[in-house]
């Protein structure tokens, strides 16, 4: 009666060591795409700084090209009435 038992204990252990090694390299693939994708987000988070670095120094412009255009419409709106 012993020999049944062995062989199906045997297996179970098998079979609990094989279902636990998917798990734990699924985990694995999932944690190394999750480093990927964290990564990307890195890259893609300093991208966007960049061009809002960019977007603010082109609104400065903006605004310092508006004044001057504003001050120049005046300087000539000056010379007209004065002639």
């Amino acid at each position: 009666m012993m020999l049944l038992s062995q062989p199906r204990k045997l297996w179970t252990v098998s079979g609990f060591y094989y279902e636990h090694t998917m798990a734990v390299e699924q985990s694995c693939y999932l944690l190394t795409q999750l480093i990927v994708i964290l990564k990307q987000e890195n890259e893609f988070l300093e991208e966007l700084e960049n061009h809002l670095k960019t977007v603010d120094s082109l609104e400065v412009e903006e605004e310092t090209l508006r004044v001057h255009c504003i001050q120049l419409a005046k300087e000539r709106t000056t010379k007209w009435e004065g002639v």
